[in-house]
């Protein structure tokens, strides 16, 4: 998941998400990662680490470097992003917007059933 400090959308989906998370919506054998991006001082919520923190953000997030080196190697095309890869990380499903939690899920489902290699014989 891909969030700016700055960024209504992302304002509005983290606190969501947070309380969701917290509460355990997210299955043991999911990681979640998130990446700060697009940092600036002269914007709201910075810096983005105590926001995240006021928010009881659960999620281990990085910071992306000035240049948005991450976000453009995952194709951010928006506020939030998500980008669910597999197992064997292969990128299986990409989100640009806010979610609900029951899309939320349905993306954590993806990662799962695609990260079930086909039974051979």
């Amino acid at each position: 998941m891909f969030v700016a400090h700055w960024c209504p959308h992302c304002q509005r989906e983290v606190p969501l998400l947070a309380q969701h998370l917290n509460g355990g919506g997210l299955p043991s054998d999911v990681e979640l990662y998130a990446v700060s991006t697009g940092a600036s001082s002269d914007n709201p919520n910075f810096p983005p680490s105590s926001w995240l923190n006021k928010e009881h953000w659960p999620v281990r997030t990085v910071a992306d470097d000035s240049n948005k080196q991450i976000a453009k190697a995952f194709g951010l095309t928006g506020f939030p992003y998500f980008v669910v890869v597999d197992a064997q990380g292969n990128v299986v499903a990409r989100a640009s917007g806010e979610q609900t939690i029951e899309q939320f899920q349905q993306m954590l489902t993806k990662s799962r059933t695609a990260a079930v290699p086909p039974v051979t014989k």
